[in-house]
């Protein structure tokens, strides 16, 4: 497999400014830096996306062709998030393009950068780079496995995904910036596919690696397949990325259930979507029992009055141990559901409100800036309105502004 690491020890085209920020950690369900300050996240999503519908546009946020010409305006809006009382910033990585010097350099500058503006940041990633899968041996793609599943089912390319976020952090090691990283989401809004191997089949036994046969015409018996299957790839890439960065926070981000129009986890089933949507997260609280830091859920307003039960229900919220800490780590507003911006900012608003009440320990908008994506409401168009009226300087969020 090629070495990566390459990239980051030679000197980064760009430079880097910024002193590292205070470590964050966390401490009795709540962040705190190491220093001993309460920590309180309040962020904003950043990324920039290719002309097309959601099939067909891709993450260009540090691709070379877009960074470089735009590296000014970037650092700009980064100011900008500063400015209006926001402390971190979730990005999301781009798994085919992480072998190239340039990308690499792109990303130390931006978390550089946003360090320097007292702006941590969450690096989130999706899918394995191409070289990557070169490490893995023919006996590593499970029999019986497709799609998604495949790597979420297989121990060798759960491997090869730690050494990919344990390479990117060692980049970030190596350039001083492991305490501007928040946390790392390992994999956006990680789902198994129903539609995919084993979990389209109905009937028969599925075999796990780890020894266990499961009956795939019991609803329960999948389950038991799927929380097992998530547990195990979320500790086997923190096993390998904590060998670089022992210290940092990790997390596993999750959509509910009921964002694809389905009532719970019953067992990765495509009928069980009344859109059939093939997607089913992983279980809440099989992530919790797993080695992350902190949980992630990504719950969306889609009506006035806003209420986030039914989605927390689905998600089995009430049955968290919450010895950790919970991130609203995506909320938005659509345009078709929300017309107007007062409409959108006053649903976000109550969101989070209800989150808060709910025990979450902070908050990201989705997106500042992206405007490729018409059909959401971005914090800064229309000269910025929505950012204004969502600044943690104007939202009590919990009390602690």
């Amino acid at each position: 497999m090629k070495v990566f690491l390459l990239a980051f020890l030679i000197l980064a085209a760009w430079p880097v400014r910024a002193e590292p920020l205070p470590r964050i950690r966390v401490s009795a369900g709540h962040f705190e830096t190491a220093d001993g300050k309460r920590f309180v996240p309040q962020g904003v999503n950043w990324v920039i996306v290719s002309p097309g519908d959601i099939r067909t546009s891709q993450n260009i946020s540090f691709s070379p062709d877009y960074y470089g010409p735009h590296r000014e305006e970037i650092h700009q809006t980064l100011r900008g998030i500063a400015a209006a009382g926001f402390n971190f910033v979730r990005i999301r990585l781009d798994a085919k393009t992480f072998d190239s010097k340039a990308y690499l350099d792109d990303v130390i500058d931006f978390v550089g950068y946003a360090a320097e503006q007292g702006l941590y940041t969450e690096p989130t990633g999706q899918w394995l780079p191409p070289a990557y899968y070169q490490g893995v041996s023919s006996k590593g793609y499970k029999a019986g496995t497709s799609g998604v599943n495949q790597m979420l089912l297989s121990s060798e390319l759960t491997q090869a995904y730690g050494r990919y976020i344990a390479d990117f952090l060692k980049g970030m090691r190596e350039h001083g910036l492991l305490t501007a990283i928040f946390c790392v989401d390992l994999w956006n809004e990680l789902a198994f596919d129903a539609g995919e191997l084993p979990f389209s089949q109905e009937d028969g036994h599925f075999t796990a690696e780890w020894g266990v046969s499961y009956d795939l015409a019991d609803s329960f018996s999948r389950q038991a397949l799927a929380d097992e299957a998530a547990r195990r790839w979320v500790d086997g890439v923190i096993a390998e990325a904590r060998f670089v960065a022992p210290k940092t926070l990790f997390t596993s981000s999750v959509f509910t259930p009921a964002e694809v129009d389905r009532a719970g986890y019953g067992g990765v089933r495509l009928r069980d979507a009344k859109w059939s949507d093939p997607r089913q997260p992983f279980r809440l609280t099989a992530i919790e029992r797993s080695s992350v830091d902190l949980l992630q859920v990504h719950p969306y307003p889609h009506a006035l009055p806003v209420s986030i039960e039914p989605g927390l229900e689905s998600a089995e919220f009430d049955s968290l141990s919450r010895h950790k800490p919970v991130l609203l780590g995506e909320t938005g507003a659509s345009k078709a559901e929300f017309p107007t911006p007062e409409a959108a900012a006053e649903a976000v608003s109550e969101t989070i409100r209800q989150a808060c009440l709910r025990g979450f320990a902070g908050w990201a908008y989705w997106t500042w800036n992206t405007d490729e994506q018409r059909d959401l409401w971005n914090l800064a168009e229309q000269d910025g309105l929505l950012a204004r009226k969502l600044s943690p300087r104007r939202i009590d969020w919990c009390g602690v502004n």
